[in-house]
């Protein structure tokens, strides 16, 4: 076997002293190749006593169990490859070369059927990688960067097991493939630990506002009374509706320019300079609200908005929250609101003060939920960099 330099950043025994030099090995040599389900129709899926792991299942993970498992048909006398524990499974195209090839491993006794649009590899008895390790690998972007050369195409882009089993890797020895693995699978622990906290406050606000928007959960005034009752009325009562413009005349600046999917660009003029919610005019995100407190400029997709005296603009954010926007669309195509049918739309609203305690309530579990996603986004960027610098 070709030695090789070690990575960056590496382990030490438990004695203090460096580990063996790494070692080139192939997937070819190390174990074999099988293919997924031959010779299924989508009559076959979603229905059956077997189980399947699906194409987007493997694409997205790194280390899989039974909660991704899909009902399929298979009879009894069909010949299809079963997976088994520790398992390497790969992705066989994608719409982009750098993602061609993705690889989860299967991490549990069961032995489910693999999707059509994958195949897996099977590492023999006298290899010497663990699979923990190989799932880690995988993911890295030295990995990543030696899978992508390899894939063909144009449009779509394919690779064949017999291309990536020649593709040379590098292979610790077994003590350190342990100690990267027992690291990585820690640090994957954390960075699911910050996705459960994000899911948990995320679901909080979803709940909390069908609660307080269906006043189900009112708030009281800070003498301990209660609040009036909410009045019912339309949209126009609240606010006025203002239409977005185009952007291009402009030139590259400091103010930020939104659309339906959000801040896009930056520009040297601004079109509002009022705190506002803001709702789609047309696209597939259009009901998606958006809500800015400084000078921005507003292209034509999207609606921004005028508060009426004494109607709080934050409030009017998270009332559109409630609201199913695509259920006022105008076509059969792309997705598009009309002013005036927004305009009449039937809601309630609370006083003014009311109004003011909603918004200040549903803004702190928003700077929770930011919070959290910073939290989450800067873990990724840390395993992003130790992976860099720990494989080579």
């Amino acid at each position: 076997m070709e030695q090789a330099k070690a990575p960056k950043l590496r382990f030490r025994q438990d004695d203090g002293t460096e580990f063996p030099i790494w070692e080139s090995i192939t997937l070819e040599t190390e174990g074999n190749f099988y293919n997924g389900l031959s010779g299924k129709t989508k009559d076959d899926f979603d229905h059956g006593d077997a189980k399947f792991i699906p194409y987007i299942a493997v694409y997205n993970g790194t280390f899989l169990n039974d909660e991704i498992l899909k009902p399929v048909d298979v009879h009894s006398n069909e010949r299809q490859n079963k997976i088994h524990n520790g398992d390497l499974l790969f992705t066989q195209s994608s719409e982009t070369l750098e993602e061609v090839g993705m690889a989860a491993v299967w991490m549990s006794p069961s032995t489910p059927y693999l999707n059509s649009f994958c195949f897996g590899f099977r590492l023999n008895k006298q290899s010497h990688i663990s699979p923990e390790f190989m799932g880690h690998l995988m993911r890295s972007p030295y990995a990543r960067r030696l899978i992508s050369t390899q894939g063909q195409g144009i449009s779509r882009f394919n690779i064949s097991a017999s291309r990536l089993g020649k593709i040379h890797f590098m292979r610790p020895a077994a003590k350190e493939q342990k100690k990267i693995a027992n690291f990585f699978t820690a640090f994957d622990c954390r960075i699911a630990l910050a996705d459960k906290k994000l899911a948990t406050l995320q679901t909080i606000k979803k709940g909390m506002l069908q609660k307080i928007f269906s006043q189900e959960l009112r708030f009281k005034n800070d003498d301990g009374n209660e609040f009036p009752a909410w009045k019912k009325c339309k949209m126009k009562d609240i606010l006025t509706l203002c239409h977005g413009k185009d952007y291009k005349h402009l030139g590259d600046g400091d103010y930020p320019v939104i659309g339906t999917s959000g801040i896009f660009a930056h520009v040297d003029g601004y079109m509002c300079d009022w705190p506002c919610a803001m709702i789609g005019r047309k696209g597939a995100t259009l009901d998606r609200p958006h809500y800015m407190d400084t000078p921005f400029w507003c292209v034509d997709t999207l609606f921004y908005t005028k508060p009426h005296k004494n109607h709080d603009p934050k409030f009017q954010y998270y009332l559109f929250h409630t609201i199913d926007w695509m259920k006022y669309n105008e076509t059969s195509g792309m997705p598009s609101l009309r002013a005036s049918t927004i305009d009449q739309i039937q809601i309630a609203v609370p006083c003014f003060k009311e109004q003011q305690k909603i918004s200040a309530y549903f803004t702190a579990i928003d700077r929770s939920i930011a919070a959290a996603q910073k939290k989450a986004a800067a873990l990724r960027t840390i395993k992003k960099g130790l992976l860099q610098k720990m494989f080579i």
